[in-house]
Formats: C-alpha cells, structure tokens, sequence
C-alpha cells in the first residue's frame, strides 16, 4: 500500500460537499441499471485521466478536476484489479468492433491520458505496472521535446521518455499539435493539426498512429464539423477517436465519436464503481442538451 501523500502545502483537502452527479449516479442510476441487469457482452469502459499528481489544492468544482492524486489512482487501479477487470490498450478496440471482448472477458476497460504529462511517467506508469495494466496517452506534440516543456502549468513527457514507456507497452496516440479548439479553426488548420502531429509521433516512436482524442468539450451537436474532422482522420489513417462525451461504448458505437468515462481525484470507491457499471451514462443527456442550447 503506498503511503499517503499531500498537497505542496502540506495540507490534505477534506472538503466534502453534496455533488449533484455523484449523488445521482450512486444513489439512483446505479441501483436502476444494477435491477435492470447490465449487459457487458459488448461494452468497454474507456477511462479518462489527465494528471496524476497532487496540486497545491484540488479544484472546488469537483466535475471538472483533471487531477488525480497518486494515492487515489492506486486505490482505482487495485479496485479494477480486485474486481477481475482486464486492462487493454485501445488496439483493443478491434475486437469490440466484431462485438466481442478480444479477452473473452466482459470485465475489460481501457485507460487513456490525455495532455502527455511527465506525471504519467513518474506516478502513474509504476502503479499501472504493479497491476499488470497498460494505457494509451495522447500527446499535444508542439508540448512534447527533447527537455520537459510544460503545458498548463505542468512539465509535459520528452521524446526520450515517450520512446522508453513506448518499448515498455506504452500506446501512444495524437492530441494535435497545439491543444487548440478545433471548432475555433478553419478547415486547413484543422487538418494540420490533425495529420503533422500523427507523423509527428511516427517519426519520433518509429510505429503507426492509429487513435486521436478530441480536445476540449466534444462538439458533438455540430454535425457538419463532427463529419469534418471523421472524414479528415479517416484520410489521415486514424482508426479511432475518443471524445469527452461521457459514456460507456459498445459495438455499435461510432468509432470516431467514442465516450469515455472522466475519473479525477473525487472519484472515491462507491463512485468509481459506479461509473463502470454504466452508472454515469445518464449525464451524457444533459451534457448534449447544454451543447444544442449553449
């Protein structure tokens, strides 16, 4: 068991308040999906991560926390161990395609870290190795050198680190060039980012790309830009694309439209678990309605 760890400060964050979509999902939509018999034979929870590290302070708006303390990780991590769960890279996703697990085990999910942090390295990747697990980061490549250059405050991987946790099992996948909001470019602009940080990344692993994550909020109301960005990582040889909408993919799920699942330091056992069972899927409603009206 890792030794608990604080914040920079020197003080732990207990603050504990009454959160809408925890409540919800724990309380209400887990006990539904739990009597309604959830069915796995086709779905994967694909797991969203950002950092593993412990800020000065962990965000007050829980929902949007894109940090994960190591300790926490460690606790998510031997709970989908103790749960029988098999960890896959998303080359699995193949198998789920022919709408069965690749495994033969319906307890199969996928870890993904988007923004390429250097705490991936040094917190993250040793606990995924002490569970037998594997994971696919995406890189923001303009982020990602020969030294550690930082990205949102944060020291982001080097080339060097990116080649050794690739030789180790490591997937990596593109996160553009520039971490922009592709909604906000045109369409040249869009296509650069999406087809120069693929060979980006071939070039520096000497391997293929084949998954991109989308930045930002998925701009899945906004058809005919959705259908851009397919259309141009389809030409650009991309396989799949993961989305910040939230849910659990099955076989039938678009392949370039993907959901996955947020997890952040808040994501205690009775949440966490919830949300692999299908728990959290009601929020995607609501996430989609604020996009039609916002």
């Amino acid at each position: 068991m890792r030794r608990e760890t604080f914040p920079a400060n020197g003080k732990k964050e207990m603050k504990r308040v009454v959160r809408f979509d925890r409540w919800v999902t724990v309380h209400l939509a887990n006990p539904i999906v739990t009597l309604r018999g959830n069915d796995r034979s086709s779905r994967m929870p694909i797991l969203m991560y950002h950092s593993v590290s412990c800020p000065d302070r962990f965000t007050d708006n829980e929902y949007f926390e894109t940090s994960t303390s190591p300790d926490r990780f460690e606790m998510q991590m031997r709970l989908l161990s103790e749960g029988g769960y098999r960890g896959m890279n998303l080359s699995g996703l193949e198998g789920l395609r022919g709408g069965e697990y690749p495994s033969g085990n319906p307890r199969c999910f996928m870890l993904t870290f988007d923004d390429g942090f250097q705490d991936f390295k040094e917190e993250a990747f040793p606990i995924l190795k002490e569970f037998g697990f594997s994971a696919t980061v995406f890189l923001p490549t303009d982020y990602i050198g020969k030294t550690n250059r930082k990205f949102k405050g944060k020291e982001c991987l080097t080339w060097g680190e990116t080649k050794e946790l690739h030789k180790s099992g490591i997937e990596f996948g593109s996160h553009t060039l520039t971490h922009r909001e592709l909604r906000s470019l045109d369409r040249n602009e869009i296509r650069k980012e999406i087809s120069e940080s693929k060979m980006v990344i071939e070039d520096a692993l000497g391997d293929a790309v084949r998954y991109f994550s989308y930045p930002y909020a998925f701009p899945e109301a906004d058809v005919e830009h959705t259908k851009y960005v397919k259309e141009t990582l389809v030409e650009c040889g991309y396989r799949h694309c993961v989305t910040t909408a939230i849910g659990i993919p099955d076989a039938k799920s678009p392949g370039f439209y993907l959901k996955r699942l947020p997890v952040n330091h808040h994501d205690d056992e009775p949440f966490f678990l919830a949300k692999l069972s299908g728990g959290y899927d009601w929020l995607h409603g609501i996430q989609y309605l604020k996009k039609v009206l916002f």
